[in-house]
């Protein structure tokens, strides 16, 4: 009577050979999966980054705005009269509005430019509309770039300011 298994000398090794095989495969799948999670995580950081600098450059035009709306005279108003190269010129280290940005407030450049005439003013609210025409337009244009370390971003913004005539 044969027996059902067949002995031991008579196996030549073909489960080894398909456990290496399938070990094989199942390691090239892992590294495939290391590498592209090592991109993601580059894609990611670079997202990041990208928009931090879009966020600091935003922030540039939010401290001349805020400028603005602080300023007591006309002579510190960067959105009165003429164009401006660098509206914060003047304003200590300490109390510079962009000092606690990623990489410091020199990595900023902010300026300020005037149209040479009166513009057309866009349509007051109801509430504060009248049928003499009192006021004329200034418009600028904030401009504000960040330089960082690892991304760059610029943002323009125009500001329509009501002049009285």
């Amino acid at each position: 009577m044969k027996p059902i298994y067949p002995r031991r000398r008579d196996q030549q090794g073909a489960v080894l050979v398909i456990a290496l095989v399938l070990m094989l495969i199942a390691s090239l799948v892992g590294a495939y999966m290391a590498a592209n999670v090592g991109q993601d995580l580059r894609m990611t950081r670079n997202a990041q980054e990208v928009e931090s600098a879009v966020e600091s450059a935003d922030a540039g035009v939010a401290a001349v705005l805020m400028l603005s709306a602080a300023a007591t005279t006309n002579a510190g108003d960067p959105l009165r009269g003429a164009n401006v190269a660098n509206p914060f010129a003047g304003i200590a280290a300490a109390d510079h509005p962009l000092r606690n940005l990623p990489d410091g407030a020199g990595t900023m450049t902010v300026a300020v430019a005037r149209t040479d005439e009166k513009a057309t003013c866009p349509p007051l609210p109801a509430e504060q509309a009248s049928s003499i025409k009192i006021f004329a337009c200034d418009y600028y244009d904030i401009q504000s770039a960040y330089n960082g370390t690892a991304a760059r971003a610029q943002v323009n913004q125009g500001v329509w300011r009501y002049v009285p005539q």
